[in-house]
């Protein structure tokens, strides 16, 4: 598993739903189907307005290099235990990386993170696949790993995300005025 230089870590090497998996991050054998899985999101964005990448601190990528680069960083800035998120609904042999998912703020002295980084190509919208893969990640945040709080955060204007956090039985807390900026989003 590719994680940042952090100490701090909630191993997991795959997580089996039913139509999805979650597998640990491995650049040898994920970064070119996660490539295009984002190559897929700029087709789409020709065709319909969509900003997934406009909250995310990086992305979306013109070249295979440039992802490389800025989603190598962002994994080892943050330091961040990465996963890809697999589809494998309507049978499709072998499954389909479709986007990424990671624990973050990971504290194990208080027994809490988040879950955050999460991307999907928009070819798999409407699937509940990223639904599915957070409560695969809740399950084993609270019942292997033990932890008490997992915690959701999101830029104010992202409703996609607020949405998808609420249907996830995540309760809303407050807002963090300045928290953080998002390539230049306030």
């Amino acid at each position: 598993m590719l994680t940042g230089d952090s100490q701090d870590s909630i191993p997991v090497s795959r997580l089996e739903g039913k139509n999805v998996n979650i597998v640990a991050f491995n650049m040898d054998r994920h970064l070119q189907p996660l490539w295009e899985a984002q190559t897929g999101y700029k087709r789409a964005m020709q065709t319909q307005e969509d900003l997934i990448f406009t909250y995310l601190m990086y992305g979306p990528f013109s070249t295979m290099e440039d992802f490389k680069d800025g989603y190598l960083n962002r994994i080892k800035e943050k330091g961040l235990d990465q996963y890809v998120v697999e589809y494998n609904g309507n049978n499709s042999s072998p499954p389909v990386i479709v986007g990424g998912i990671a624990f973050m703020a990971i504290r194990p002295e208080d027994r809490t993170c988040e879950i955050g980084n999460i991307w999907l190509d928009p070819r798999y919208r409407r699937k509940n696949i990223m639904d599915e893969a957070v409560y695969l990640m809740l399950q084993h945040a609270f019942e292997f790993a033990k932890y008490r709080r997992v915690q959701w955060t999101c830029n104010n204007l992202n409703e996609p995300s607020k949405k998808m956090a609420l249907r996830n039985q995540f309760e809303f807390e407050g807002v963090l005025r300045n928290f953080y900026i998002a390539k230049g989003c306030k």
